[in-house]
């Protein structure tokens, strides 16, 4: 089963001044200090946190063709996930069932999964094709070593992976996210990844959390944003394993969004919040769709 920040505390000792828990998100307070500094806080959200849930790995474009592939790693944990012959997704840990070498890198093509070390080859269903010398290796059955799957599904144009074999499926998780990130961007199976960047931040992951929660911020930081959208009508509500913030159409005559097809001013702005680590949103004007992933890269490091 996944298991939501709510059920964090049950497995962390209270300490003196913490205050409790709240199931109602209005009336909550931010988590202890120690939470973003404690190393055997973040061991613990590596195991019950970010290899029990489900995590974005990329993007259904860079996926099209059989043999397509990507890697990712999630913490200490090296995965791919390749498209079968079939046109299905498939996922697997990064490793060779022979010595435990590494098998792809990056991202590409190809028709074999093929380790570098002693060329064991495997298909795209991450069956073992290919050992050699292991005609003369008595009682030997390729059968016995295909690569090690891993949950994968398509949601929205976006692939997740979880390490957890028992998890609740990411669809069933999320309620009407689906439904709402369709009904402001009605072409989101049709987008294509643009560009992808990556930084080096030096904070613990759940700071950047933290600021992508509130709008507080908004109004000194992000002077054109409020200008572009009715901050008015701007809310934040939260929806089992993810909230959605919503704002109105602009105010401003000067700052204003418009759709390249009509000519028409678009409406407001649409963001949510995917537990554990993933942002979204959807600026206004033709179909975009915007993923901010905040991946731990040690206690005090955020990718």
């Amino acid at each position: 089963m996944n298991k939501p920040l709510g059920d964090l505390p049950k497995i962390v000792a209270k300490q003196e001044g913490d205050q409790p828990f709240c199931a109602n998100p209005g009336q909550s307070y931010t988590i202890p200090a120690r939470f973003y500094t404690d190393l055997s806080l973040y061991e613990l959200e590596r195991e019950n946190i970010f290899y029990r849930n489900w995590i974005y790995v990329g993007h259904v474009s860079q996926l099209r063709r059989p043999g397509d592939y990507l890697t990712a790693t999630i913490h200490d944990q090296n995965t791919f996930v390749i498209r079968g012959r079939s046109g299905e997704l498939n996922a697997f840990y990064n490793v060779c069932a022979h010595r435990g070498h590494e098998l792809l890198d990056g991202r590409g093509r190809v028709n074999l999964i093929v380790c570098p070390y002693h060329a064991w080859s495997y298909d795209c269903d991450g069956s073992l094709k290919a050992a050699r010398n292991s005609e003369n290796v008595e009682g030997f059955d390729k059968c016995d070593f295909s690569l090690k799957p891993i949950r994968v599904e398509e949601f929205c144009g976006m692939v997740f992976i979880n390490l957890d074999d028992n998890a609740v499926s990411l669809k069933d998780s999320t309620g009407e996210l689906e439904n709402e990130i369709r009904r402001y961007c009605p072409g989101v199976d049709d987008l294509t990844m643009a560009q992808r960047d990556v930084y080096n931040v030096e904070c613990n992951w759940k700071v950047i959390v933290d600021n992508f929660l509130e709008c507080y911020h908004c109004a000194p930081a992000h002077k054109d944003f409020v200008d572009l959208v009715d901050m008015n009508t701007y809310r934040t509500i939260t929806r089992g394993i993810y909230s959605s913030q919503i704002a109105g159409a602009p105010r401003s005559e000067t700052n204003r969004a418009c759709n390249f097809k009509t000519g028409e001013v678009d409406f407001g702005y649409a963001g949510w919040f995917l537990w554990p680590n993933l942002p979204i949103w959807i600026y206004p004007g033709d179909a975009n769709l915007s993923i901010l992933q905040m991946n731990p890269d040690g206690i005090g490091g955020t990718l």
